[in-house]
């Protein structure tokens, strides 16, 4: 093998974790830095400090690719070595022969920070351990290496862990993420396109980077790639199990059901099973992946189970620890890919579904697959250190929340901490495949350990914990919890006589509500920090100021776009001002394009375009947002109704209607029903006029008869209807603060028969050049479907003329020819309409009330009339006349006393008109 062939396997070796990372340390030891001395620079730590790239890259270029390889090997030795320290431990290691010699690197620690600090805006959460690690890494990963294929994959996995450490989204770090990725992906001559057996770590390792960022888009769409790649499907279904200590009977259960299969002749099998009956098993997770995951297998070892993050225990006098399934084999063993793309899924889930009571539960499953490993050797893989934290510390964060589990997560949390310090495991089997499973950082564990503290009530224990990460904002928490909120802005002045930084200047702004402090911040980062800009606009956001506010956000976003709730904050602001919607409208696409799944966002976008009168492009927002919001907000649905009216879109307002009659079963809007009747009429009629008379087609389906029937509308029959005036705000959710404004936006239009500003280019408006058979199958559809709207609103509303006026004229036009059935059935709708008119006393006294009685009598005398002259004629033709006229009669004496009464002339016309339809009636009944 060549020495450049060599060289490109040292790398994948790398890249893989194959390589054993105690060899890189013990092959590079304090003999490294000699090297460099000797065979690079003899003032590395100089070269550090000034971060002068361009001079260390003059020498890199002038090395061969063994040489720059043994550079290389000090940036990866730097970065393990710091993410051992600050994430995977065991921390203070001092293994022989083992530990770079750092004093030979003349890095002052003070110094690292500073220059890691992008900025001096955006600093670290939490002060790391050995920052100059770090920078060492950063340093030599980003020379250019004209030799090696591997340099930019590394490079991306520093700057990963770079931001996972800052306390605020660089759009800096993001758009070089961005850039590394498109190379790796893009570029022919990558690693990545060169080894495409990579392809599943690179979009494991990306799917962790975006989730640091939390753009939701990016990870939906490399999550898609992950499961692509693994030929994996994974659903939840039921399965018999217990749950509690005295559960007698076998219930359902829900179970986590992984597939795994073949898609060509390169796959290879990879044992999952435990047993000979699994194997046998079709729908067991018997396990076929391709070579794409086989890179990631590894050589078996022994004591897996003791040197694994300890389970803690479910201590209650009611709960398993886990489900007890009836089948004891459901829960499959998994190899280290299987691990990793299930813990992947978990996390996806975990980080894309909505905060509810309902997350634990579908998240169980999959916590109970990966901690139901028994430790042992499968398919030559081991159970992975890395993840069995992250499932134990994401369990912990589920669990907190809940009355009987949140001792556990308490006390498991604890055990994580603890197991930074604990020298077994060692820190390579710690660190294997660390960039697919990405735990959180130590620093974050302990955070989230104190946040279940404040929950318990400890806060003095939680304060400690604040404390030693310097985690300011907590403190501020605790202490306003503990009404001692005095002492927050003591800690924090003590942290200014140490060090003046704009975070603790913005922070005493927060403890202090004075404004100057945030001016003070924006001074001190000269000019350049996103978070005094955005607190500045949180002042006067919180005081409903928003117009003041929105320069402010938008400051802070030109410095810093990646700030996913400042883009909703900046176009809620634009919203409520009602002279900014260019504003609204580009702060909401750039909040849906990073948050595509909250159905908040996207209502708010078509209430932006509602008020800019591009009606279409409301629609079509507010089609994603019934989407995202899983169907069950009643008022985005409403809004989307009456939308997709406004702008023709007719089969969407039946089915929005349908959708609300699940959720509020007596629902009722007549504007919406009057607009889709008379629009399903005048089609009929266009149709009717375009069909020649020897080819009408009637539109009636047998379908119909089903849907006018009365049957229960479904859902709840006790829900109350909600008063449609009551305020639309949706309830916070758990967790949302008292200032967060974000909320359901009420889109109260003006309907209209005529749009023309619809615009009829969008695929799914409706098109105007259609054929006779094409609006003759449209018509046919509607008609259907609004027929079966109107069935299940009668089954529930009882007392609404207008309701029952429209069934009538919709059943009305079912069909051409006269039929009996059909004429009895209509009759009997406008009857209906007919007694709830008069049951009313307004409707003798309001115009429009006088206006629909006129209406009723003369639809009621037409069907009387059609029913009369039918052949052969009916047995009951008299008795329905003498009804008819009786109603009619009834009508026209209350009408005539009132106008009496009121004296109006503009009444006469429809009395008028319901005395000529009872004299129609009289003059049949006469000759009958």
């Amino acid at each position: 093998m060549d020495p450049q062939s060599l060289v490109h396997k040292k790398e994948l070796e790398f890249l893989k974790f194959e390589y054993p990372f105690e060899s890189v340390l013990n092959e590079f030891n304090a003999n490294l830095y000699q090297y460099l001395k000797e065979h690079v620079t003899n003032d590395l730590g100089q070269l550090v400090t000034d971060n002068k790239v361009e001079e260390f890259n003059k020498i890199i270029a002038g090395k061969n690719a063994q040489e720059q390889l043994q550079v290389l090997k000090i940036g990866i030795s730097s970065l393990n070595l710091f993410i051992q320290e600050n994430w995977t431990g065991p921390r203070n290691a001092k293994p022989s022969n083992a530990q770079l010699d750092l004093d030979t690197v003349t890095v002052d620690t003070k110094k690292a920070t500073e220059l890691l600090c992008l900025d001096s805006c955006i600093e670290f959460s939490t002060l790391p351990r050995h920052p100059k690690l770090l920078l060492l890494a950063k340093f030599v990963l980003s020379a250019n290496y004209t030799h090696l294929l591997s340099p930019p994959w590394w490079r991306l996995r520093m700057l990963h862990i770079h931001q996972s450490l800052l306390d605020e989204n660089s759009s800096l770090l993001y758009n070089q993420i961005e850039s590394l990725s498109q190379h790796l992906v893009q570029d022919p001559t990558s690693i990545l396109s060169l080894h495409t057996e990579l392809k599943l770590n690179f979009w494991l390792e990306l799917f962790h980077v975006y989730l640091t960022y939390g753009v939701i888009s990016k990870i939906q769409s490399v999550m898609r790639e992950i499961n692509t790649l693994a030929d994996l499907t994974m659903t939840l279904k039921g399965a018999l199990g217990k749950r509690t200590k005295w559960q007698e009977k076998n219930i359902a259960q829900l179970l986590l059901d992984i597939k795994f299969t073949e898609s060509n002749s390169e796959k290879t099998n990879i044992d999952t099973v435990s047993n000979k009956n699994e194997q046998e098993n079709t729908t067991s997770s018997s396990v076929e992946l391709s070579n794409t995951t086989e890179n990631l297998q590894h050589n078996p070892r022994e004591g897996a189970t003791t040197t694994l993050p300890h389970n803690v225990k479910l201590d209650d006098d009611t709960r398993l620890d886990t489900i007890a399934y009836e089948d004891a084999a459901r829960i499959p063993s998994l190899s280290s890919s299987q691990q990793l793309i299930v813990y992947a899924n978990l996390v996806y889930i975990y980080r894309t579904s909505p905060k509810d009571g309902l997350k634990l539960e579908e998240l169980r499953p999959y916590i109970d697959v990966l901690l139901g490993q028994d430790g042992q050797d499968v398919g030559g893989a081991r159970l992975l250190w890395g993840v069995r934290y992250g499932v134990l510390f994401l369990r912990s964060k589920l669990e907190s929340d809940h009355r009987r589990t949140v001792e556990r997560s308490m006390m498991q949390l604890e055990e994580l901490r603890g197991s930074l310090t604990k020298e077994v495991p060692e820190s390579e089997m710690r660190l294997e495949l660390f960039f697919m499973s990405c735990i959180p950082s130590a620093n974050t564990m302990e955070s989230t350990l104190a946040n279940v503290l404040v929950s318990l009530g400890d806060i003095k224990s939680a304060l400690t914990i604040y404390e030693s990460l310097h985690h300011w904002e907590e403190m501020i928490c605790c202490y306003n919890l503990l009404q001692l909120r005095h002492l927050s802005v003591e800690v924090i002045r003590e942290q200014l006589a140490v060090k003046e930084t704009p975070k603790l200047y913005c922070l005493l702004g927060d403890a202090t509500d004075e404004v100057e402090h945030y001016h003070t911040a924006w001074k001190l980062s000269g000019e350049r920090s996103a978070r005094a800009m955005k607190s500045l606009g949180m002042f006067h956001y919180k005081k409903k100021e928003y117009p003041e506010s929105i320069p402010y956000f938008q400051r802070s976003l030109e410095i810093n776009s990646i700030q996913i709730d400042l883009w909703n904050r900046l176009g809620y602001a634009a919203l409520q001002c009602g002279d900014k919607m260019d504003v609204a409208c580009s702060a909401y696409n750039r909040y849906v394009s990073l948050e595509p799944d909250d159905f908040q966002g996207w209502n708010n976008l078509a209430r932006a375009y509602l008020d800019r009168g591009e009606k279409q492009r409301t629609y079509n927002a507010l089609v994603e947002a019934v989407r995202t919001s899983n169907m069950d907000n009643w008022k985005v649905i409403e809004n989307l109704m009456r939308v997709a009216v406004d702008t023709k879109h007719f089969e969407c307002a039946l089915r929005s209607y349908s959708q609300l009659l699940d959720i509020k079963p007596k629902h009722y809007d007549g504007q919406v029903l009057t607009i889709l009747v008379s629009a399903i009429l005048d089609m009929i009629s266009s149709t009717n006029e375009q069909t020649a008379p020897n080819d009408q087609t009637q539109l009636q389906d047998s379908a119909d008869n089903d849907a006018s029937s009365e049957n229960p509308a479904k859902g709840d029959q006790h829900v109350q209807e909600s008063d449609q005036n009551t305020d639309t705000n949706v309830p916070k959710n758990a967790g949302e603060t008292e200032d967060d404004l974000i909320n359901v936006q009420d889109i109260d239009l003006n309907l209209s028969e005529e749009d023309e500003s619809t615009e009829q280019s969008d695929p799914r408006a409706p098109k105007r050049d259609q054929t006779p058979a094409q609006s003759r199958h449209l018509s046919k559809s509607l008609l259907t479907n609004a027929l079966r709207l109107f069935g299940r609103l009668t089954s529930t509303i009882l007392n609404e003329s207008e309701l029952w006026y429209l069934y009538a004229q919709l059943n009305q036009a079912r069909n051409n020819a006269a039929d009996a059935l059909e004429l009895r059935k209509t009759l009997k709708y406008v009857t209906h309409a007919h007694a709830c008119l008069m049951r009313d006393e307004r409707s003798v006294k309001e115009i429009e009330g006088r206006r629909r009685i006129g209406e009723v009598c003369a639809l009621w005398s037409g069907l009387v009339g059609e029913l009369a002259g039918l052949s052969p004629p009916l047995g009951d033709r008299r008795g329905l006349l003498v009804t008819a006229r009786m109603s009619l009669r009834s009508s026209l004496v209350g009408m005539e006393r009132q106008t009496q009464v009121g004296g109006e002339g503009e009444r006469d016309e429809e009395v008028e008109r319901v005395r000529e339809c009872l004299g129609k009636v009289e003059a049949m009944l006469s000759v009958s």
